[in-house]
């Protein structure tokens, strides 16, 4: 992991009461302590987004025949250039894991594989998809304990689109904003997110939306995330990052802000077409114009590499 940043205040570990509703269980947390990040060297922070993990399953097993570091073997001095990098985690660690059969699509993971993450510099896990809550209510508080347990720091939650479950940093006077929405709902309360974004939105800061939405295998984007993404845009926010189809989509733009509609799978156990084993790392440049790259992956088995690379 670079060391060009040197965060100042420490994880604090968050306390949730439960709210039960008609329609969701809402949980509300403590806000945890902004955290200051003090800029080093000269050179602007490098952010790093992957598109969707799933480390069990069919991954589970691989992982116990070959190590556990399987999946990351090609990839993880890559990562670790990288001075925060941010995942899309697609499961839930329960209190007891029992492990997902092939063909099941409740993702139980082993609380270890956060330890995995973090020796591979993945230390933000965007918690707002349709896999977060596999387990409930207690699968969801698990996993985020055992996330805090880690220092990481899970943001975004499946249903609740509250600033609570914002990350907030700053790299010296900047603050940057990081959310995580779930729009696979079958009604997205689009309203209450696009009022949380206005809630965080300042003249100076940066919010970088991500988003779980879209049709799962469909090369294109739908109608309907363009119209959330120009929605969440007009609110506020200042790039919008799409996950949840499993394939790369096109990429967009509204208002000199950038969409990037799916970065694909990142590590995931579906091998049933090549546009599934592909992806998109991308880096986000803190500078002035949000500079951005794209870095395709491909994957063997649930081993991604960096596309230029060669296959072996």
């Amino acid at each position: 992991m670079k060391n060009n940043y040197l965060v100042i205040t420490g994880l604090v570990l968050a306390f949730f009461g439960l709210l039960l509703t008609q329609n969701q269980l809402e949980v509300t947390p403590v806000k945890p302590e902004l955290k200051i990040i003090e800029q080093i060297e000269e050179q602007p922070m490098r952010l790093l987004f992957t598109g969707d993990l799933m480390l069990g399953r069919n991954v589970e097993k691989i992982m116990a025949s070959r190590g556990n570091n399987y999946p990351f073997i090609r990839v993880s001095e890559f990562l670790k250039e990288f001075d925060l990098v941010i995942t899309n985690f697609e499961g839930s660690i329960p209190i007891e894991h029992i492990p997902t059969e092939s063909g099941e699509f409740k993702f139980s993971f082993r609380k270890e594989v956060l330890e995995i993450l973090k020796e591979n510099n993945i230390r933000v896990l965007l918690l707002g998809n349709n896999h977060t809550y596999d387990y409930g209510v207690d699968g969801y508080l698990n996993t985020v304990s055992n996330i805090y347990q880690q220092d990481l720091v899970p943001v975004g939650h499946p249903f609740n689109q509250s600033s609570d479950f914002a990350y907030k940093f700053k790299v010296k006077n900047q603050e940057i904003v990081l959310l995580s929405f779930n729009a696979t709902v079958p009604v997205f309360p689009i309203e209450s997110a696009m009022n949380t974004v206005r809630e965080l939105d300042t003249a100076d800061n940066i919010i970088l939306t991500s988003i779980h939405w879209g049709n799962e295998y469909e090369l294109t984007h739908s109608l309907l995330q363009e119209q959330l993404a120009h929605k969440l845009i007009e609110a506020g926010s200042d790039m919008i990052i799409g996950t949840h189809p499993h394939v790369i989509q096109d990429t967009g733009e509204y208002l000199d802000k950038k969409i990037f509609y799916s970065l694909g799978n990142f590590i995931f156990d579906q091998y049933f077409q090549d546009e599934v084993q592909e992806g998109y790392l991308l880096e986000v440049i803190l500078n002035e114009s949000l500079e951005t790259k794209i870095h395709k992956i491909k994957s063997i088995y649930s081993q991604p590499y960096l596309a230029e690379s060669p296959a072996i």
